[in-house]
């Protein structure tokens, strides 16, 4: 794509993501959002629902004060309203990030 510096892009996202698949596309989109003018997410015209899958933060082992903690914005996401939930997936998404079970990088090819 010729012009990328000039090159504005709003994408219009539709679907259901893991909040470990989440993180990979913010960090994909933090990746390739410094190669165009503008690359966004246009939240008016995007409905992302992030899901948490059983086993996605199993790598916090023994810390009992992190599991309780995933445990409550797990189910602050299933059941918050709009603004609420999406503060507790971005919690859980920095989580993923500082235990490395986001696998940094993924999805940011």
């Amino acid at each position: 794509m010729p012009d990328k510096d000039r090159t504005v892009l709003r994408l219009a996202l539709i679907g259901s993501l893991t909040v470990t698949d989440r993180a990979g596309l913010d960090a994909c989109l933090d990746k390739y959002s410094r190669l165009f003018a503008s690359l966004r997410v246009w939240d008016s015209h995007s409905d992302l629902a992030v899901i948490p899958v059983d086993g996605e933060f199993s790598d916090l082992g023994n810390r009992r004060f992190a599991a309780a903690a995933v445990e409550e914005l797990v189910e602050v996401v299933r059941v918050g309203d709009g603004e609420t939930a999406g503060d507790a997936q971005a919690a859980l998404a920095l989580l993923l990030r500082l235990t490395d079970n986001g696998h940094q990088g993924r999805g940011a090819a």
